[in-house]
């Protein structure tokens, strides 16, 4: 899908080959974890969002989102006072997707409703979803 960039090995701070080598990719994302999931409650009727980590059969990559828990602006700031690129999506469906929809509604339910992100986190975490980790409880 061209609505997902996936960067591999190209931050300064990951040595070049490095992913590979260990057959890893990492996507460096965190708002789409709960666009994700709305998308798939809303257009599928399941409770459903991607894993921290996920195998890929075919190319025998391991995909892992160390930063899925990193809000976007957060991610964004951090580019901008360390001036790394940020590579803009090439997809020329990039802003006019179900994904952006899904994206833009979440924003504007977000004004209404303080907390809409932690809570739609929260309940990710406690529907012990497939390929996710186990909660543990403290």
């Amino acid at each position: 899908s061209c609505e997902i960039t996936i960067y591999s090995c190209s931050l300064p701070l990951i040595p070049s080959g490095l992913c590979f080598s260990f057959r890893f990719l990492f996507q460096l994302i965190s708002h789409e974890l709960i666009e994700t999931f709305y998308m798939s409650l809303m257009y599928e009727g399941r409770i459903h969002t991607f894993s921290p980590v996920t195998y890929m059969d075919k190319s025998g990559l391991t995909l892992i989102r160390p930063l899925m828990l990193i809000p976007e602006y957060a991610i964004k700031s951090f580019s901008k006072r360390y001036e790394l690129p940020i590579v803009k999506n090439q997809c020329p469906a990039d802003g006019y997707t179900k994904r952006q929809y899904i994206k833009d509604m979440l924003h504007n339910l977000s004004k209404e409703n303080p907390g809409l992100t932690e809570h739609s986190f929260t309940a990710i975490i406690n529907a012990n979803l497939e390929d996710w980790p186990k909660r543990i409880v403290r």
